[in-house]
């Protein structure tokens, strides 16, 4: 048992003088390819957000016009402007 310690000691010693390990070519791309995917994620997520949000407050809009009476809300009035969503936004 003492050989054995002896033996893993003796190799956690020689893994502390090797220093860090670098990563290859190929996981550096992976890790690129997979940030960029997590943030694409991200950005869809504020953006379905933004639009969410958005079209809340037209409906609220809509709704209170309602309340005000049964002839309140004008029947030629136009359909409001749907908010743009980020694939239909111009790319900067």
């Amino acid at each position: 048992m003492a050989e054995k310690i002896k033996s893993l000691e003796a190799e956690m010693e020689a893994l502390r003088r090797s220093g860090p390990k670098r990563n290859t070519h190929s996981m550096a791309a992976g890790f690129e390819d997979a940030l960029g995917i997590a943030i694409d994620v991200l950005e869809e997520y504020a953006s379905a957000q933004k639009y969410t949000e958005a079209r809340v407050r037209q409906l609220y809009e809509v709704l209170k016009k309602l309340r005000e009476g049964p002839s309140a809300y004008d029947l030629d009035e136009q359909a409001r402007e749907r908010p743009k969503r980020r694939h239909e936004m111009p790319h900067a």
